[in-house]
């Protein structure tokens, strides 16, 4: 489990009156009022953040006096004001005024990208992060009206602290290199197009649930408590959640936070209108209340199935195509994340120490490390108070650069299906050519054709069911937090394979079906059929008449028990279900991972292979550490192979694939 530590501070922060720090953020509604003329626009009102992004990103962010330009446009038509019921957190943030101010939608347009940009387009494309399927999910609730409001953080100082690993070395909480001292900071806490808000519609946090579902099946959502209402834009109520927002240092200290956010959760109130919060029993060692199940106020170095927690976690709004190759879809702390606790209407406020990614001292652009979710259930001692939870980062929110309807742009366009009707084939733009200024478009049957710029917007979807689509925001991520119950690897072993009720079970593919594809890829010999040792590559008895399968599990060397692989996985070698679910419970740079091709796989895209359940079937008696491999003929028949004719088979598909490839040799230590 994560361990994290709680330091108290004293607040101190120079510039800041004690109204500044005590007084409550109104919550007052107003009525969306026309931009007057002469008044300064959202786009304006941003502007200083493109150029804190543009610093950020070039590394010549050094002079602290660069970020002292107002955010803030003056005038009393760009003024700010507080969501409806919305984060009326505790009670030291300020409210500058409460006008507000009504955008328009940004118009859908392609743009053609520079060369310079075009040039990382491929590599480094950002996309928004597809929502994963989520049958029990609600419909999304109707965005919220357009609206600008401006508000206050104070943070305390990121000073270095003994480590929980060795209390002889010091590091900051916030994983940075250099300190900061304490400061305040002011963000945009509105909804708008630009996306350099605070504020998330309701359909992209069901999306950033559903995500975490997929990515983290060992921690089920019970309850989200960090959804807040407030109204649409015609006055019909909706809910809202929190994404860190690009913000501006009022105070002039050394490397101050690039963006911000806080979550307000009022759990008396989420327990009175909740329908999961019915267990409201006390626990008898230590009297706390056990609201929604949970042992209020206990630490815990490990959980067990069934143990329920409030987790806070974060979630990237888009990745980029390297960070997709890179690692899994899962909780991500943003770059040099510092946390902040405040309970009810306690004066001292708590900075929580969190696992995250580190900035390396070779490389200050470079940040490493595993993320773990926050517990906060230690912290919370009375589910009769309140509490927020602050956060500032390192990581800037800035407007993706490449063309705004470019890479990741949704197409729709009439082909033949083959029977003569003409029928719409959904696309999406995957490349951009920037010498013939040509766009790649890859279709959902997998065609792909090129096309210029006009000929893609004619055929560009730009609305959704609620509006214009917005680019991506690139370095903005959402802020949950939620009751989820813990799941152990082995109950979710037997959920997953139908013995015991759970949310999904992976379906199986039957033997005939994977015999027939197995004999159709040794005839044209067009699907790749990976061993397990063979580095990727394919290795078969005399590349042409038979497959050699291993029904040794890549992951742990032992005999498959269940064998599992990837729905979209080009191979048909099997690992372990069971050694897969053990060795993904952790973070670690390798999670999730297919165990044949190191593909991304979670559990909802595996299936479970016929043909190899037949294959242990039948042999598993006789497979050993040494002799584990089977040849599957043309006939569709399988045998076990005998060691010396396994040499011989991966002598010649590594003579094919000009790689040697041997048997480890085992030496027995243990005889003198």
């Amino acid at each position: 489990g994560t361990k994290s530590s709680m330091l108290s501070q004293d607040l101190n922060l120079e510039g800041i009156n004690d109204d500044e720090r005590t007084s409550e953020f109104s919550t007052k509604a107003a009525e969306p009022l026309p931009s007057k003329e002469g008044d300064t626009s959202i786009e304006e009102a941003v502007a200083a953040h493109d150029d804190v992004a543009r610093l950020a990103e070039s590394g010549t962010l050094q002079d602290e006096t660069q970020l002292k330009e107002p955010i803030e446009a003056s005038g009393s038509g760009c003024a700010a004001e507080a969501l409806v019921g919305g984060e009326s957190g505790t009670h030291s943030e300020v409210e500058d005024t409460d006008e507000v101010m009504e955008t328009e939608a940004a118009s859908c347009h392609l743009s053609e990208p520079t060369n310079e940009t075009a040039a990382d387009a491929t590599t480094n494309a950002v996309e928004p992060v597809s929502a994963a399927v989520d049958t029990q999910a609600s419909s999304p609730l109707p965005p919220p009206r357009v609206y600008s409001g401006l508000r206050h953080l104070n943070f305390y100082a990121d000073n270095f602290v003994p480590s929980d690993n060795d209390p002889k070395e010091l590091m900051l909480a916030s994983g940075s290199l250099h300190p900061r001292e304490p400061c305040t900071v002011q963000y945009d806490t509105g909804y708008h197009h630009l996306n350099y808000c605070a504020t998330m519609d309701d359909e992209t946090s069901l999306s950033i649930n559903s995500r975490l579902a997929r990515s983290e099946p060992y921690w089920k959502i019970v309850d989200v408590l960090c959804r807040r209402d407030t109204v649409t834009d015609i006055g019909e109520p909706t809910k809202v959640s929190t994404k860190t927002a690009s913000c501006k240092d009022d105070t002039g200290v050394s490397n101050p936070p690039l963006s911000c956010a806080m979550v307000t959760v009022d759990l008396a109130k989420e327990g009175r209108n909740s329908a999961f919060a019915t267990t409201r029993s006390t626990n008898e060692e230590t009297g706390n209340s056990r609201v929604w199940g949970v042992d209020w106020g206990e630490e815990t170095k490990s959980y067990k199935s069934g143990d329920r927690r409030l987790l806070l976690r974060t979630l990237p709004l888009s990745r980029s195509s390297k960070e997709s190759r890179k690692r899994a879809d899962c909780h991500l702390w943003p770059k040099g994340t510092f946390v902040q606790l405040k309970i009810g209407d306690e004066i001292r406020e708590h900075v929580v120490k969190i696992t995250q990614r580190q900035q390396q001292h070779h490389e200050p652009k470079k940040w490493s490390g595993q993320s773990e979710a926050l517990d906060l259930t230690p912290y919370v001692q009375n589910t009769d108070l309140p509490f927020d939870v602050k956060l500032c980062c390192r990581e800037a929110v800035r407007r993706q650069e490449v063309q705004p309807y470019g890479i990741g742009a949704k197409v729709t366009k009439f082909f033949d299906d083959g029977s003569g009707e003409m029928r719409p084939f959904s696309g999406t733009v995957v490349n951009y050519d920037s010498k013939y200024k040509l766009y790649r478009i890859v279709y959902e049957d997998e065609d792909e054709e090129e096309l210029t710029r006009e000929e893609v917007s004619g055929i560009l979807v730009t609305k959704s069911d609620h509006g214009s689509e917005d680019p991506p925001t690139v370095g903005s991520y959402a802020v949950m937090v939620a009751i989820c119950e813990y799941v152990e690897p082995d109950r979710l072993f037997d959920e997953l394979t139908g013995k015991r009720v759970g949310n999904f079970v992976i379906p199986a593919q039957s033997l005939e079906s994977v015999k027939q594809k197995a004999i159709e890829s040794l005839k044209q010999q067009t699907i790749s059929i990976v061993d397990s040792e063979s580095d990727g590559d394919e290795a078969r008895g005399n590349s042409s008449d038979c497959h050699v399968f291993s029904l040794h599990c890549p992951i742990t060397k032992t005999v498959i028990d269940t064998p599992v692989r990837g729905r979209d996985c080009s191979h048909l070698q099997c690992f372990d279900l069971r050694n897969f679910l053990h060795a993904n419970k952790n973070p670690s740079a390798g999670r999730w991972r297919c165990g044949v091709c190191q593909r991304f796989l979670c559990c909802e895209d595996l299936v479970r292979c016929g043909l190899f359940d037949a294959m242990l079937g039948d042999l598993r008696a006789d497979v050993s550490s040494t002799r584990h491999k089977v040849s599957f003929e043309t006939d569709g028949r399988w045998k076990l192979m005998e060691q010396k004719k396994v040499a011989k088979a991966e002598t010649l598909a590594g003579s094919v694939n000009s790689k040697d490839r041997f048997e480890p040799e085992v030496i027995d230590l243990s005889s003198e």
